[in-house]
């Protein structure tokens, strides 16, 4: 991977600080930039993962392409994909084994693992099960490299005692407080138990690390501890005992178990003292994460990039993560002025283009253009002259080459048919020159055939088209069906804009279209534009609506199911008939954003058994919809649910809650904490039925025909990172 002269420049200004330790370390065998740039983020799609070097797998907290909770088949199947695009892609699991296990033990800490027989049994099967699944789903289980338990510990299973402004309560001491006493003779003190936590807590880990290790065995294990923490590793470089971890970082290295470390970039000062020190005391490669916009960083993106990519012998590589506060205008003097008004897969996608990130992959693997076919040879006979139309898509765009669009056209094309069917006489030149082909545009060309008369059908993949490029690899597609399908008619659009084509099926003979908008997050205003046809809605579509435009001049709002797939399932994975559980909290769904004032209903269907009875309840965020801002929780309803398949209804109107973004979360209990729920599927709808919205649509869409048409999206909502917009579904009438 080409390394900009610009960052080799800056590289070289911080080898001249070297101290003749490091100059002396910097001789012997070196990790640096074996990872390469990574990307954090579990939700863009599989495209803008696939352009970096690695990424992490979220196995256990994994989403899908909408940024919802998504079950395994969801998260190989991504996976894969990823590896299709860039088979060279590396790969660090990131376990999250804690979720299904706080279905019984909510207050999952590393000392219930250590002092409870039945949670580390479950614990440790879970990460069987993680394991398992990557290592025998994927199709190289060798791209796996490395590994950690969790992410900024101790945090997530600890309640954190030490060297933390919290000041929590410490409810994991106190759940196995007759344990601790019978094993040190008298209850736990805080600062008399200082060490003794730092022990089991180092235990805890090791012993966790080599469960993964066991399953994972050519992988890394690295620990990757909060960056507000120091070890007592630190306490000699001006750091107070009493603001220190109670542990040196030795003890979770100790005996190979863990091998390498994350340090955060926050200044460069922090970075040394706090991680490259230690990466050189135990002679551990690490890891660091580079963020933008610089919401979480005190030092600016260029400082803290330069640092990223320091030609240390330890560093591994960096990953970038992407926050959601792109337009914050706090974060602006401490970013890349030109990155803040680009949306997730724009920033990705740049990010990448600017460092050199496998551009070539981009070029040959991730975009190339597209050779497609329409055709329809179904009731052809011997004799008839036949046309078979192939369409050239260039889907490369600005994003993939540093928002420059000049840089995604396409100059000196060739198109070749290197193989026709026996039976079939090319009457038309067998090569095509496409001087210049403008990003996410095509060109078609019509190729005619007569039909020998031993025809007796086509025989799929017996016509074959190979597109040439000078610095390209070649691009072959055959035609694979007698009669071709329409693409591009269910599209999932993930920004404030996007562009695809859309491919009529070789039957469509002006047909009038109809456009469908399934809402997964909120739209402002949008637009689409088809060929010469543009058509506006002027309003807003919330989370869960269907907008139904045509045929004609005409709109209809449907209030649709809010919930994502898993959790309108319950969460039930694919298969699965119904999710039976018997803990106290049945289930939960996530956050969906609601609206002050406005009325929804809800339904649960499923069943009781043996006492069990559902209490359904609704609880609202303000203030982002962080769990600290729990603004109430209200019971909807209860006892509706019978011992056969049944609904329970309830209707709830948002209050007025404290900050700008509100958010509702759907919680079930079983009040009687007996006997079992099964849970099959559940709704969150905006009340009220369907709507004419005619008055609210600016132009119609077009007549379709055989003819292929570029679509465009746009509308004027912020592309926040977490969420996707809709899918739009286009249906002839």
């Amino acid at each position: 991977m080409r390394i900009p002269l610009l960052v080799l420049s800056l590289s070289l200004v911080v080898c001249y600080g070297w101290t003749p330790t490091q100059l002396v370390a910097q001789e012997t065998t070196s990790h640096y930039w074996k990872w390469g740039w990574g990307t954090y983020d579990a939700s863009p799609d599989e495209r803008n993962i696939a352009v970096f070097d690695w990424s992490f797998i979220h196995v256990g907290n994994q989403v899908n392409n909408i940024g919802q909770r998504c079950d395994d088949h969801q998260l190989t199947t991504r996976i894969n994909r990823i590896l299709e695009l860039n088979p060279d892609h590396k790969f660090v699991v990131l376990f999250w084994p804690m979720f299904a296990i706080r279905e019984a033990h909510p207050r999952l800490s590393l000392f219930d693992y250590l002092y409870q027989p039945q949670v580390k049994q479950r614990l440790n099967r879970r990460i069987q099960q993680q394991a398992s699944l990557i290592t025998n789903a994927i199709r190289d289980p060798r791209a796996i490299i490395a590994m950690t338990f969790l992410e900024e510990l101790p945090g997530h299973v600890t309640s954190q005692p030490y060297a933390n402004p919290f000041n929590n309560r410490l409810h994991d001491l106190e759940d196995n407080g007759p344990a601790i006493a019978a094993e040190l003779g008298r209850a736990f003190d805080r600062e008399r138990d200082r060490n003794w936590w730092g022990r089991k807590y180092c235990d805890a880990l090791a012993e966790i690390h080599l469960v993964m290790k066991n399953y994972l065995p050519q992988a890394k294990v690295f620990y990757w501890q909060a960056e507000r923490y120091y070890t007592l590793d630190h306490v000699d470089n001006g750091i107070q005992e009493q603001a220190a971890l109670p542990f040196h970082l030795g003890n979770i290295l100790r005996d190979g178990l863990c091998e390498g470390i994350f340090g955060y970039i926050n200044t460069p000062e922090k970075l040394q003292q706090q991680t490259i020190s230690l990466a050189e005391k135990y002679n551990v490669p690490y890891f660091t994460q580079l963020s933008h916009p610089g919401y979480m960083t005190i030092s600016g993106f260029p400082t803290c990039h330069q640092w990223a990519r320091r030609p240390h012998r330890l560093n591994l590589g960096s990953f970038l993560f992407k926050q959601d506060e792109v337009g914050d205008q706090r974060v602006q003097a401490k970013s890349v002025q030109r990155y803040l008004h680009l949306n997730e897969s724009e920033l990705l996608r740049t990010f990448c283009y600017e460092n050199q990130v496998n551009t070539s992959v981009v070029e040959n693997r991730i975009v190339p253009p597209r050779i497609l076919f329409r055709c329809d040879l179904a009731e052809a006979k011997p004799g008839d002259e036949v046309t078979i139309t192939t369409i050239i898509y260039n889907q490369r765009n600005a994003s993939w080459f540093g928002m420059d669009a000049s840089r995604a056209a396409l100059h000196n094309l060739t198109l070749d048919l290197v193989a026709v069917p026996a039976d079939a006489q090319l009457l038309s030149p067998k090569a095509k020159r496409i001087p210049l082909l403008q990003p996410e545009r095509f060109v078609s060309f019509d190729w005619r055939f007569r039909l020998g008369s031993g025809w007796q059908g086509y025989q799929n993949g017996t016509l074959r088209a190979r597109l040439s490029h000078a610095s390209l690899a070649p691009v072959v597609n055959s035609l694979d069906h007698s009669s071709t399908v329409g693409i591009g008619r269910q599209h999932t659009i993930r920004h404030q804009r996007d562009t695809w084509l859309l491919l009529p099926s070789g039957q469509i003979r002006n047909r009038p279209l109809q456009a469908r908008f399934q809402m997964l997050s909120g739209s402002r205003n949008p637009r689409l534009t088809l060929g010469d046809h543009t058509i506006v809605y002027r309003g807003t579509l919330d989370q869960g609506d269907e907008l139904t435009i045509g045929p004609g001049h005409k709109a209809q709002l449907l209030p649709g199911n809010m919930l994502s797939l898993r959790d309108a399932r319950a969460s039930r994975n694919a298969g699965q008939k119904e999710q039976v559980t018997t803990s106290y909290m049945a289930w939960g769904s996530q956050k969906y954003g609601v609206n002050v004032g406005a009325t929804y209903d809800i339904m649960l269907t499923g069943r009781v058994a043996s006492g069990a009875q559902e209490r359904l309840t609704v609880s609202y965020l303000g203030k982002g919809g962080n769990w600290n801002n729990l603004y109430s929780s209200v019971t909807l309803a209860s006892g509706q649910l019978t011992d056969q398949l049944s609904t329970a209804r309830a209707t709830f109107t948002v209050p007025a809650v404290d900050g700008n973004a509100v958010f509702a979360q759907i919680r079930i209990y079983n009040q009687n904490k007996r006997g079992s729920i099964t849970l099959h599927d559940v709704e969150l709808r905006k009340a009220g039925g369907i709507q004419d919205v005619t008055d609210q649509l600016d132009g119609v869409l077009p007549t379709v025909d055989h003819t292929p048409l570029i679509v465009q999206f746009a509308d004027q909502t912020r592309a926040f990172a977490a969420y996707w917009r809709a899918h739009v579904t286009f249906q002839d009438h």
